[in-house]
């Protein structure tokens, strides 16, 4: 079988170019149509010098070349015709050029890639109506508006390149865009294409003019390359997972529709009468309802021990070079440890509510878990977490020798500590990930009207509310209840580190730089691993974000990295980076991880004989 993989580039800005073409100087045609005209006169004296006619007298034949893709290629285009002309006209033919070649630049690093032998690279301006010729390709590069019917039907085209992946072998998919706006229909166009996100990347035109894209469309394809099994098995197993939560949704709506008035009363009751909040505990009898129904899917645990086995095989750790997924991760984990119930913004109104009425409305104007930021939402602000037992938020709550339990914490733009825990990204009007420190030696406890006085007085805002299963963990650590205190299992933790580089060429003395941005030390984070044998963590640099990491050490490296490929340094972050206090070291490159960011200057210190070295130290914040 042959090695040569198909690439093609779709994209409308690949046809021929013409004077009349869409963003030409409509002057340059006006003068070259004009027969009368000077810019005519010595144009046809060009074409009859070259001769690019046959006969020079046919003016049909000679507007007919004008009007061709022959004529911006053979004559407007070049230098030795441009010069001819002097002033406005002249300036006019420059910006076509530079029209043109603007177009081609965004395409330079796909050509690069995909220039070599390796690759049969083809290049249309249509876009085929049936997706089932664009099957027998291993990479496709499309511009999302090509100027066809798919430009207003976005998730008729998400479906075309879905059909594409599934009908063909799952070929490595670039989506290309010049418009800003549609970066709000990625998730749209990601759930309707029914592909992985390991399978396809989404590209603005304008970061492929960045001198990192080559760099970035190199490393992303060798991942999809590599990854087409484990992208063709997640796809299958999110597409099985989407009918199954659809089947589940149908199976809850039908129990719904059957349930007695009398059911719901009587759960009313029950619940007012122990003082548990009756939509808390209603939606958290559907939501296990229809994970009952996901559980019961024969075919979707097919699917996960499918999946499973694919995972269980990757030795090698894969990327994230999609700046949409951090947002979706992040999520995902916080929706662990919070409830997507909005808050009520506190007020003082409502923490003086009367005495007969407090130990029936506490535990919806102070709900278990609710959680609480100092003035308004920033990163360091104070935060307060709700914690006392259950059973006391009820009307005993008036007595004075009873305390209400809040547990203090920070806000966080980066994890920090080992109880750091993720915010919902929808708290904040940025949208922004967040984190919250929580800090278990620091505790409030006051009656309610000390403590009530106390929020109102710091302005304490709501912000969300933690699951009871997280604020029970808070509360273990905080009495220390228990010989082994229990703790959920944390499948997205990650950790926050700063990067100096050590540069030694040829010297004793290094050249020492912060990766940072306006004099701030960028953090960057650390996926952490298990490691089975030694029971100690491994680190890996998994975050999109890598690819900027690799392109500044290499700008600042001159050199000294040019025996060390992108993709070699690549390899060594996502699964090579040595444990915290090690080194590892590849081709006058050393890296290194400590967990305290004092020691750094101890390793950027001068060496007893002239090297020439590149020492990458990552350095943990504690």
């Amino acid at each position: 079988m042959s090695s040569v993989k198909k690439v093609i580039i779709l994209d409308d800005d690949l046809a021929e170019p013409t004077i009349m073409m869409e963003g030409a100087n409509e002057k340059i045609a006006h003068f070259l149509n004009d027969q009368g005209s000077k810019e005519f006169t010595e144009t046809i004296q060009y074409i009859e010098k070259n001769e690019f006619v046959n006969d020079i007298d046919d003016i049909d034949a000679i507007q007919t070349f004008v009007n061709s893709s022959d004529f911006v290629e053979k004559v407007l285009l070049k230098d030795d015709y441009k010069n001819l002309f002097d002033g406005a006209f002249h300036e006019h033919l420059k910006d076509f050029s530079d029209v043109i070649n603007n177009r081609l630049n965004v395409f330079k690093p796909f050509f690069t890639v995909f220039g070599s032998e390796n690759f049969q690279l083809s290049k249309t301006h249509k876009r085929p109506v049936s997706p089932d010729e664009l099957t027998s390709y291993d990479v496709i590069i499309m511009d999302i508006m090509m100027g066809d019917s798919f430009d207003s039907e976005f998730i008729k085209l998400a479906e075309y390149i879905g059909n594409v992946c599934r009908r063909g072998n799952y070929p490595s998919v670039f989506l290309i865009s010049s418009r800003d706006e549609l970066d709000d229909e990625k998730e749209t166009f990601r759930v309707n294409a029914k592909i992985s996100s390991i399978g396809f990347s989404i590209i603005k035109k304008s970061d492929l003019l960045h001198d990192n894209a080559e760099l970035t469309i190199q490393l992303i394809y060798e991942q999809m390359n590599k990854a087409r099994s484990s992208n063709k098995s997640l796809s299958e197993f999110t597409n099985q997972l989407e009918l199954a939560i659809k089947q589940s949704t149908i199976n809850v709506l039908k129990s719904l529709w059957n349930i007695d008035y009398s059911y719901i009363q009587q759960m009313y009751a029950c619940l007012d009468n122990e003082n548990v909040p009756f939509a808390e505990h209603f939606l958290n009898i559907i939501t296990s309802n229809m994970l009952f129904n996901l559980e019961a899917s024969s075919s979707l645990h097919t699917a996960i021990s499918d999946v499973k086995s694919i995972i269980s095989g990757d030795a090698e750790r894969f990327c994230s070079y999609s700046k949409d997924s951090d947002i979706a991760i992040h999520n995902f984990e916080a929706s662990l440890h919070f409830v997507g119930t909005k808050t009520e913004d506190i007020t003082c109104a409502s923490l003086c509510t009367s005495t007969d009425q407090l130990g029936k409305e506490i535990v919806n104007i102070l709900p278990f878990g609710l959680l609480l930021a100092e003035g308004n939402l920033s990163v360091g602000s104070r935060a307060l977490i709700h914690c006392t037992q259950q059973c006391d938020l009820s009307r005993n709550i008036i007595k004075s020798s009873i305390n209400l339990i809040f547990v203090e914490g920070r806000i966080l733009n980066y994890p920090n500590k080992e109880f750091c825990i993720p915010l919902p990204t929808n708290i904040s009007k940025t949208n922004q990930r967040l984190w919250l420190e929580v800090d278990s030696k620091k505790v409030l406890a006051w009656p309610y009207s000390g403590m009530s006085r106390y929020i109102i007085e710091n302005k304490f805002k709501s912000l969300s509310i933690v699951r009871p299963d997280v604020v029970r963990q808070i509360r273990s650590n905080l009495f220390q209840q228990m010989s082994r205190r229990e703790e959920s299992v944390k499948t997205g933790h990650n950790a926050s580190f700063g990067i100096k580089i050590a540069i030694y060429n040829n010297s004793t003395t290094a050249v020492v730089l912060d990766y940072n941005e306006t004099n701030d030390i960028r953090k960057i984070l650390l996926y952490e691993f298990p490691d089975q044998k030694s029971k100690e963590k491994t680190f890996h640099f998994l975050d999109h974000s890598h690819i900027d990491v690799i392109n500044w050490i290499y700008q600042n490296s001159g050199d000294l990295l040019k025996d060390l490929s992108f993709k070699a340094f690549e390899d060594i972050l996502k699964s090579k980076l040595p444990k915290i206090g090690k080194k590892a070291t590849a081709e006058k490159t050393e890296f290194m991880l400590l967990d305290d960011a004092d020691k750094v200057s101890e390793f950027c210190k001068a060496e007893k004989s002239k090297r020439k070295l590149v020492r990458v130290i990552f350095y943990k914040f504690n």
